[in-house]
């Protein structure tokens, strides 16, 4: 059985911390949903570059399961 990898927690830049802040609720949730967006993109142009017999139907589900799920 596969043992899942040590929990890690990196502390958030200060500078960052402060922007965030400073921001709008409404733009905060902006920022997440894009930052979100950019990892689904490249996530799946890696699927479908490393699996090209694959549809872009099973390079989605796959993208949905590591989001879900997670793992490579």
């Amino acid at each position: 059985m596969i043992q899942p990898a040590p929990l890690r927690l990196e502390m958030p830049d200060p500078q960052l911390i402060e922007v965030y802040r400073k921001m709008t609720p409404q733009q905060r949730l902006a920022a997440a949903f894009s930052a979100t967006e950019m990892v689904r993109s490249r996530l799946e142009a890696h699927v479908a570059g490393s699996n090209p017999a694959w549809s872009m139907e099973q390079v989605k589900r796959e993208v949905a399961r590591r989001l879900l799920v997670g793992g490579g």
